[in-house]
């Protein structure tokens, strides 16, 4: 049951940034769910492999590196579920790069998944 729960808050956090962030973009519902799915077995499989490579570079970087890392998760979506985009944009002038836009949708999903779930525990009534 979390694992459901938190699967279909991923999916509702990939259509809730959809709308706000210009260069993401999610074409249906299902899209979304197919992306959480397969965001999920990124972070299952290829992240621990990438952390452990990228560990001397994690380390000068106080962990920053890290944001890299889910960027390039989120960044390999797009080539396995079509359904979703990931595209460079303009803000105030300024072009923003499509990996950075991968960037920031991560860091944005993970805050949204975290939050929906949250509350969908909440109003569940589930403790954990």
């Amino acid at each position: 049951m979390v694992l459901i729960r938190q699967w279909l808050a991923s999916a509702l956090a990939f259509l809730a940034i959809a709308l706000y962030l210009p260069g993401f973009h999610v074409s249906d519902p299902v899209s979304a769910v197919l992306a959480s799915a397969v965001l999920g077995l990124f972070n299952a499989i290829l992240r621990p492999i990438l952390q452990l490579f990228a560990f001397p570079l994690t380390l000068m970087t106080f962990g920053l590196f890290l944001l890299v890392i889910n960027g390039l998760m989120m960044w390999l979506v797009p080539f396995v579920v079509k359904g979703v985009r990931i595209e460079a944009f303009v803000a105030n002038g300024m072009q923003v790069p499509a990996f950075a836009t991968a960037m920031l949708a991560a860091v944005l999903v993970s805050l949204a998944s975290w939050l929906i779930g949250g509350l969908l525990r909440v109003l569940t009534g589930a403790k954990k």
